[in-house]
């Protein structure tokens, strides 16, 4: 049955899950015959410096909608060492107003940068990854499920701003950004689920990534 195309729902039941086998060269094909790796190619973040001039989610009204800053998430599955298939596996905040040129530089392969939206009327922290062009032909929608293996965690930690204002001084972007380290958040969990295609997201559809957030000024 795949994953059922559920515009709100985020966490669905996906028929069954593929149980990949070690020495399988095709691990990347799950059961159903979805091609992880042929569909991940046709998967790109689409990030717009100035999103507050983009159209919103399709799923929230304008006038709820704040854009707080970026994220960058890599696409693999974790039962396969984050190497490979079509899921989520790591995902980390960059720090407040980091722009979009700076973010850019600091991200590995297999990361694409997201914006973390807040839909203030639900209380409810987001991201949109989007396909950038149309729908390839020869898969199904419904069982073009973004996979989370496991609950994801990313925690603002003395290890994680170091390890960020390394990477940030690698190039002396750190410069560039004439700012401390500081975040919105002092944790973010992205919760283990099948997420849905979802048609209408975007030009040609894509996922809503839902974020359990604990901002620094809120309690």
């Amino acid at each position: 049955m795949g994953c059922a195309l559920v515009v709100m729902a985020l966490v669905v039941g996906c028929q069954s899950e593929e149980q990949v086998s070690e020495n399988s060269v095709k691990e990347e094909v799950r059961e159903d015959g979805f091609d992880e790796i042929a569909f991940m190619n046709k998967v790109k973040s689409l990030v717009d410096e100035h999103p507050d001039k983009r159209a919103p989610s399709a799923t929230v009204n304008p006038k709820d909608l704040k854009f707080l800053n970026l994220v960058s998430v890599k696409l693999a599955r974790k039962k396969l060492d984050c190497k490979s298939g079509f899921g989520l596996c790591d995902f980390k905040f960059f720090p407040k107003n980091t722009t979009v040129k700076v973010a850019e530089k600091a991200i590995f392969p297999g990361e694409y940068l997201v914006e973390l939206k807040e839909d203030t009327l639900n209380s409810r922290y987001y991201m949109e990854l989007l396909l950038d062009e149309e729908f390839p032909d020869g898969f199904d929608k419904n069982d073009a499920c973004l996979i989370v293996d496991d609950d994801l965690y990313w925690v603002n930690d003395p290890v994680t701003v170091q390890d960020m204002e390394d990477l940030l001084n690698s190039d002396k972007m750190y410069e560039e950004m004439n700012r401390r380290i500081e975040y919105l958040f002092e944790t973010g969990q992205i919760g283990a689920g099948n997420i849905p295609f979802i048609d209408s997201l975007g030009q040609h559809g894509g996922y809503v990534i839902e974020v359990v957030g604990k901002p620094v000024d809120r309690p």
